[in-house]
């Protein structure tokens, strides 16, 4: 795709959308209108966790964006609330074309994160950059290896809806063009590096 049409793709998204939600695991919650505060869209950690599977669990969205760029990323504490709590990358960007459902099939905690008996809590940061800037929502887990929800109870791709690699190229032309805050730019800074990640990796089949 030239990068002349993806960033018109990007123009044509309505600003007045509720960007994107964040489904599965439970979000923190999504508002409108602090969702481009890092790290967590402007919101606390929540009361209750999402019990999810340390090998392999589904992250679900719903984005009002006709074409975005994801990323997930995890702090592994009970308490997260800055950027650079979410230090370790668990899907690294890749552009997503087409307003609707998406799932990421088979997010997965690095061994050397988890504590010995593999279980722990900590929170599941998904990043998207927009033609609104960088949006964010959070998803406070509980990681154990024998509880969680499949991929197929939670997985739904909307038709048409379609994922690539994320080129470095258009990676910085549209971090570029987004507006960008202090709170936000070390968030920014880690997606512009390219990916080798082909759509077959995250399990695209449409539903």
């Amino acid at each position: 795709m030239k990068l002349t049409s993806y960033l018109a793709a990007l123009s044509l998204a309505g600003l007045a959308s509720a960007h994107f939600t964040l489904n599965y695991p439970t979000s923190r919650g999504s508002d409108h209108d602090t969702q481009t505060t890092g790290p967590c869209g402007g919101l606390s950690t929540s009361s209750s966790r999402t019990a999810v599977d340390a090998d392999g669990f589904p992250v679900a969205i719903t984005s009002s964006h006709t074409s975005g760029g994801f990323a997930v990323y995890f702090c592994p504490k009970s308490s997260c609330t800055t950027a650079s709590d979410f230090n370790i990358t668990l899907l690294d960007t890749i552009l997503e074309e087409g307003a609707g459902n998406f799932c990421m099939p088979e997010i997965s905690i690095p061994e050397s994160v988890l504590s010995s008996n593999g279980t722990m809590n900590g929170t599941v940061q998904v990043m998207m950059i927009s033609d609104d800037g960088n949006l964010y929502n959070c998803a406070d887990v509980s990681l154990s290896r024998i509880s969680g929800a499949s991929s197929s109870s939670q997985c739904t791709n909307g038709t048409g809806v379609t994922a690539t690699s994320w080129t470095e190229s258009t990676s910085t032309a549209t971090a570029s063009s987004a507006s960008t805050s202090a709170t936000e730019t070390s968030a920014a800074q880690r997606l512009v590096p390219a990916l080798a990640l082909v759509a077959g990796a995250v399990g695209l089949a449409m539903a």
